[in-house]
C-alpha cells in the first residue's frame, strides 16, 4: 500500500466520522433536578442535557408543559462543510500533483473547521453551565460527539500531511565521486605553482663561445 492510498483513506475515514459525531452529544452537562414544572419534586432526578450539531438533546425528555420556545443551535452545518472539504481532499489526491496540493489546502481547511466547532461548542456550554462559581450539583463533560470530532482531526491531519507531494531530491551516486578540474583552476591544495614560459636559444648571442 502506497503512501497516497494511506492518506486518502485517512481523510475518508475522518469525513465519516465528523458526519457521525454530528449526531452524537458534542457537549453536556448533569445536574440535579429539585424544581418542575409543577414545583418542588418528590424525588431529585439527575438531569442531562446535550448539545448535538443539530439540536438539543434531554434525557429524560421533558413534558410538554416544560418546553421551552426557541430555536436550537446548530453546527452541524459547518461539520458538513468541513467533512466535504476532506472529501474533496481525499478525491484530489488521487489525480495530478498539482490538483493533490489544492486537496491537501482542503484537508487542513476542514480540519480546522471541525476544530474551530469544536472550540465553540465547549467554550461557549461550558461558560453558560459552569459559571463563575461552580455548583456542586452541576457536571459539564465533553460528550461521544465531540470526542469523535477530535479523532477526527487527528486522521484529517494525518492524511493530509502523509499525502503533501514533497520535491524530489537529487539522486546520489554510487561509490567514490570523481571531481573534474580544469587546466586553469586553483590546484586542489590551494598552492599556485608560477610557470616560467623559456623562449628559444639564439645560436650567436648565447652560445657559449661568443
Amino acid at each position: 500500500m502506497t503512501r497516497r492510498a494511506v492518506a486518502v483513506g485517512l481523510l475518508v475515514v475522518g469525513a465519516l466520522l465528523v458526519l457521525l459525531g454530528s449526531l452524537f452529544p458534542l457537549f453536556a452537562v448533569e445536574q440535579v433536578e429539585l424544581f418542575g414544572p409543577g414545583g418542588r419534586e418528590p424525588d431529585s432526578r439527575t438531569v442531562t442535557v446535550g448539545i448535538t450539531g443539530w439540536e438539543v438533546v434531554r434525557d429524560p425528555e421533558p413534558d410538554a408543559a416544560a418546553e421551552l420556545d426557541g430555536e436550537d443551535p446548530v453546527y452541524g452545518y459547518a461539520l458538513v462543510v468541513a467533512a466535504l472539504l476532506a472529501g474533496a481532499g481525499a478525491v484530489l489526491r488521487v489525480r495530478t500533483p498539482r490538483q493533490a496540493v489544492v486537496g491537501g489546502l482542503a484537508a487542513g481547511a476542514g480540519a480546522g473547521l471541525v476544530a474551530g466547532v469544536l472550540w465553540a461548542v465547549v467554550e461557549t456550554w461550558s461558560v453558560l453551565f459552569g459559571g463563575p462559581l461552580p455548583d456542586e450539583g452541576v457536571r459539564t463533560f465533553v460528550g461521544a460527539g465531540g470526542y469523535l470530532l477530535g479523532v477526527a482531526v487527528a486522521l484529517v491531519v494525518a492524511g493530509a500531511v502523509l499525502g503533501a507531494e514533497w520535491p524530489p531530491r537529487a539522486p546520489r551516486t554510487a561509490g567514490d565521486a570523481v571531481h573534474r578540474v580544469d587546466d586553469d583552476a586553483t590546484p586542489p591544495f590551494g598552492i599556485a605553482v608560477p610557470v616560467i614560459e623559456l623562449g628559444p636559444v639564439e645560436a650567436d648571442r648565447d652560445h657559449p663561445t661568443g
